[in-house]
């Protein structure tokens, strides 16, 4: 048996998303803008199955690193990573969810699923079979003909779900995509993600405002800071193995994080929302 090379990490230490000293300079408009920097210096790694959430005040870049881990921007400096691999832009590795649903209104909810597969060419009963598979995790089997206008807010939500699900990525990053949906739909969805995370055990990167919503799905949060984005905090929130997280009684257990995090984002945060503690 090949012994590894020296120096070489086991593979099992390796992160399944790194990002490494990021940083983000957005340049400034006419002749008196200055640059203002994003992201600085932005170290992040993300084990195999974990779910990790990023919040901070609004300003702080969470949406803005999310979608450099998914390629959809360039870092002004430094690398992603996955499986220890440097990328360059988008792969099939990895899925974005957005707030917006971005469904497509004049195709049923089965072939908005399928979209992705008839991107890449894959043959229509596998596409369609897959694409029902990727419903029924979602629970929307008796939607499949329906059209998104059909549909609830949550329910067009689950399937922008069931479709980033459809192509089996490895990474799913999510952009506050439960915060345009009520309370009552929000904590249903929190519940379904929850379920269907211990499922599948993909990796996950969920960006949110609400500090409860952090602490009820999270292995950990991570909190970044403003002016410019940066990791300020770190906090680990163990999981029962093989269960469903109940999620109101992990709120309570980890109250005291919660408060922690508040603090943390009172101290590093400018926005005049953050002068007021709120309950999410």
């Amino acid at each position: 048996m090949s012994e590894p090379a020296a120096g070489a990490a086991p593979a099992n230490t390796v992160p399944k998303l790194g990002i490494d000293r990021v940083c983000r300079t957005f340049a400034g408009v006419g002749k008196q803008g200055s640059a203002t920097v994003a992201l600085h210096n932005v170290s992040l790694d993300v084990r195999a199955g974990e779910l990790v959430s990023i919040i901070g005040p609004s300003g702080c870049g969470k949406s803005t690193l999310l979608e450099i881990a998914g390629g959809l921007q360039e870092p002004t400096s430094g690398r992603v990573l996955v499986d220890g691999k440097a990328t360059s832009g988008p792969g099939p590795e990895r899925a974005i969810i957005f707030q917006s649903y971005a469904l497509f209104p004049w195709r049923s909810v089965l072939r908005n699923v399928a979209f992705p597969l008839e991107v890449g060419k894959v043959p229509k009963a596998e596409r369609e079979a897959r694409a029902a598979e990727a419903l029924r995790l979602v629970g929307l089997t008796k939607f499949q003909s329906h059209y998104p206008a059909q549909l609830s807010g949550g329910m067009r939500q689950r399937v922008a779900i069931a479709r980033a699900f459809v192509r089996d990525p490895d990474i799913l990053l999510m952009d506050e995509p439960f915060g345009a949906l009520d309370a009552i739909t929000r904590e249903l969805l929190q519940e379904q993600l929850s379920a269907l995370h211990l499922q599948q055990r993909k990796t996950v990167v969920f960006v949110t405002h609400s500090v409860s919503e952090a602490v009820r799905l999270s292995d950990r949060i991570v909190v970044l800071g403003i002016q410019p984005g940066r990791v300020v905090g770190s906090f680990t929130l163990p999981r029962d193995p093989g269960q469903v997280a109940d999620l109101p009684q992990r709120e309570r257990e980890f109250s005291d994080i919660r408060d922690e995090l508040w603090n943390l984002l009172l101290r590093h945060g400018n926005s005049p929302a953050l002068h007021v503690k709120q309950p999410g």
